[in-house]
């Protein structure tokens, strides 16, 4: 039976060694105990969602889109599992898909920033400038203070202008 504190159990200790194989570039050794923690507690989206990250990491792709769906069906209302499922979709050049995890996970959570941003890039990736730029706009009115995003924005804004002179004029760009 699982221990009750959550901070206590051997999943989550598993968990933390993990995290240090990890560190110490033993992305074996951390697979395996990550893995373990999972058949403890095969109910902790958690630890799905790191294996996932992981996984994504290291360019298993199908293995990290397991993880965040097993994640998402243990907890449906959590955002940063569809936007993770989001960036796999993005790295398998599936837009469509990833606006759609990505839309999800804005309703979940409609002020970050991050999410904003990410569906911005992904909208420009399919030609949607007008919704790459409310979003990229959305994401520096929530976070002004993140560099990243105004960066984005400004070589945005430069490509629109520099290949699409009609678009910029249209949008007030």
């Amino acid at each position: 039976m699982p221990c009750k504190n959550p901070d206590t159990s051997l999943g989550l200790l598993l968990l933390r060694r993990a995290l240090t194989f990890r560190h110490m570039n033993e992305t074996d050794r951390a697979q395996q105990d990550v893995s373990m923690a999972i058949q403890l507690e095969p109910d902790s989206a958690h630890f799905y969602r790191i294996r996932g990250n992981w996984r994504r990491e290291d360019n298993d792709l199908e293995g990290a889109l397991d993880d965040y769906c097993t994640a998402i069906n243990l907890q449906p209302g959590i955002a940063v599992h569809y936007f993770c499922r989001g960036l796999v979709y993005k790295d398998q050049k599936n837009f469509v898909l990833a606006i759609d995890n990505l839309d999800t996970a804005i309703q979940l959570e409609p002020d970050n920033a991050n999410y904003r941003c990410s569906r911005g890039r992904m909208h420009s990736q399919l030609g949607a400038y007008e919704e790459a730029m409310k979003d990229l706009d959305h994401a520096i009115k929530v976070d002004s203070t993140n560099s990243d995003y105004l960066h984005w924005r400004g070589n945005f804004v430069s490509t629109i202008i520099i290949s699409r002179p009609h678009l910029s004029r249209k949008s007030g760009v």
